[in-house]
């Protein structure tokens, strides 16, 4: 009778100690942004569209993203757009039509959100536009 209390209380201190444990592995290690458009330092004239196009893939379930640009000279922000979405892959296939008549240096970046924890990761590209006057 004794060992039948002792596994009745120490059997859900068990596996509440496992959830626990799992939850806080890391789930990026297999994470992986693929940018295949635009590529990096490439140059855009103005009216020129800027085809973005990213994979996104891990191997456990993901639970959205987001697509962000923005100038590095004034950090302004020129596009943005993002996806509570749930999945192990994500497509990403967009563009944004450059409406800069001057030269500067922007920033793409994709971020994925892990987990309902807020766990994140991050990968960015840079590229140009041209000064068409």
């Amino acid at each position: 009778m004794k060992k039948i209390i002792l596994i009745a209380l120490v059997a859900p201190l068990c596996l509440w100690n496992a959830c626990q444990k799992k939850e806080s592995e890391p789930k990026t290690s297999q994470l992986k942004i693929d940018i295949m458009s635009p590529k990096a330092q490439s140059e855009y004239h103005y009216g020129d569209t800027v085809f973005i196009k990213a994979h996104i893939s891990n191997d456990q379930e993901m639970h959205g993203y987001s697509v962000l640009l923005n100038s590095k000279l004034d950090a302004k922000e020129l596009m943005s757009y993002e996806a509570h979405a749930h999945g192990s892959t994500f497509h990403i296939d967009t563009f944004w039509v450059n409406n800069l008549n001057n030269a500067q240096e922007l920033m793409l970046t994709f971020t994925t959100v892990v987990d309902h924890n807020g766990t994140k990761k991050t990968n960015n590209v840079s590229f140009q536009t041209i000064n068409t006057k």
